[in-house]
């Protein structure tokens, strides 16, 4: 069987978030044998473009988001197109119902990055207030172990789905969380419908020597 494992949550320089540029990330993507790349730039999706450049042709699903500010830490968006998406190319803080309520209206998802990491911006609890979620990001890999168990057990609570992507900033730690599907993604289209579908588990993957 053919290990469906996708990262959904790296940015790239051209989003000035991170050290990895795009060709970079590519390479080192389909060195660890990852099916597929979530390129959250932040407040921006036209920065993703890319790095979907890099990959035409390539055995590796690049899934085009961005990741945002709002009042009640940051969230994920996946599924938007680029005229949509446009709403977001601001700095600032979004009110998160706002945010999730846009993007469900245009047929997107948005999830909570690393809710309960302490040394950032993290919805935490105050998820319970948020409807319209169904998914949050337990696994982030540079969230602290403690922190993500802390989301685990918070998701499974409230019945939850959970995602893992590794936030990396570097090359080294991409992979260090990610997600596992149970079924082939061929595009976006899929990976959206396997989103909402629940058929997915998230689990660590690469140990980065810092972590």
């Amino acid at each position: 069987m053919i290990m469906m494992l996708f990262d959904l949550h790296v940015s790239t320089v051209m989003s000035g978030n991170s050290l990895v540029a795009p060709e970079d990330l590519i390479d080192y993507a389909l060195d660890l044998g990852l099916a597929g790349i979530g390129v959250t730039e932040r407040n921006s999706y036209a920065a993703s473009e890319v790095c979907v450049e890099f990959a035409e042709g390539l055995p590796l699903l690049i899934l085009r988001g961005l990741e945002i500010n709002t009042d009640l830490g940051e969230m994920l968006i996946y599924g938007l197109t680029e005229l949509d998406a446009q709403v977001f190319e601001r700095p600032g803080k979004w009110i998160a119902m706002e945010a999730v309520e846009y993007v469900r209206f245009h047929g997107g998802i948005c999830i909570p990055a690393h809710p309960f990491d302490p040394d950032r911006p993290s919805i935490g609890e105050k998820l319970t207030t948020l409807p319209g979620v169904f998914a949050i990001e337990g696994l982030n890999g540079r969230t602290p172990d403690l922190n993500n168990q802390q989301a685990c057990r918070f998701a499974d609570m409230m019945r939850l789905k959970v995602i893992g992507g590794s936030d990396a900033l570097n090359l080294g730690q991409i992979g260090r969380c990610v997600t596992e599907f149970e079924q082939p993604i061929r595009d976006e289209i899929e990976f959206l419908e396997e989103l909402r579908a629940g058929r997915y588990t998230a689990r660590y993957f690469i140990q980065h020597p810092s972590l």
